[in-house]
């Protein structure tokens, strides 16, 4: 079977939990005959090292409706030993995410540097999906590192997004809407004082 064009995919909106937040992408898939997008063929490989790459679009991000994400230019090295049924699989991931900055509204490329590392078990009798582990069933013959390339990006973005500062440490935000926003900072502030005062000289 011929595997859809990473763009296809429809993972399940992101639902950010402390435990099991892989299951929700995972599970959407009927594993015994889902095609693999980032596919790891595990059960043909031999034994010892190997390592995989995977440049990822920004339509699984548009597409799956994450709004938090723009744009996107994703490279994701996978590593891992092979020489038993339980390994475990290194991923680093790297490039740049295009935000919304939190201060002036403007959108930004913010680089990514991620490394995260999945147990996998194979030749289990049921697939399960865990906190940081995998168990795959004998007739899963490849593994799909998308989902998990997809959610270790989503949930590694900060609450707070704000452009960096140059090397002269000035900030790069865009500095018409930081003087509106600090002329609105002091015409409150200059508001609030008056208002003080004038409770302070009614008090007397």
């Amino acid at each position: 079977m011929d595997a859809k064009p990473l763009a296809d995919v429809k993972y399940k909106p992101l639902r950010i939990r402390k435990k099991s937040y892989f299951c929700d992408a995972l599970t959407l898939f009927d594993v015994n005959k889902k095609t693999t997008q980032c596919p790891i063929p595990l059960y043909s490989l031999k034994n010892g090292e190997h390592e995989f790459h995977f440049d990822l679009p920004s339509s699984v991000f548009s597409d799956n409706h994450y709004d938090d994400i723009h744009a996107a230019s994703i490279h994701a090295r996978i590593s891992f030993n092979k020489n038993s049924s339980i390994f475990i699989i290194s991923f680093v991931i790297t490039g740049t995410v295009n935000v919304t900055c939190d201060r002036c509204g403007d959108d930004f490329d913010m680089p990514i540097d991620i490394s995260r590392q999945l147990i996998v078990k194979t030749g289990c009798s049921v697939h399960q999906e865990e906190d940081d582990m995998v168990s795959l069933t004998s007739s899963e013959y490849e593994f799909d590192a998308a989902p998990y390339i997809y959610q270790y990006v989503a949930l590694w973005l900060p609450m707070q997004r704000i452009h960096p500062a140059d090397v002269n440490g000035k900030s790069l935000c865009n500095a018409t809407v930081l003087e509106k926003l600090d002329s609105i900072h002091k015409e409150k502030s200059h508001d609030e004082q008056y208002i003080l005062d004038s409770s302070r000289g009614y008090n007397l």
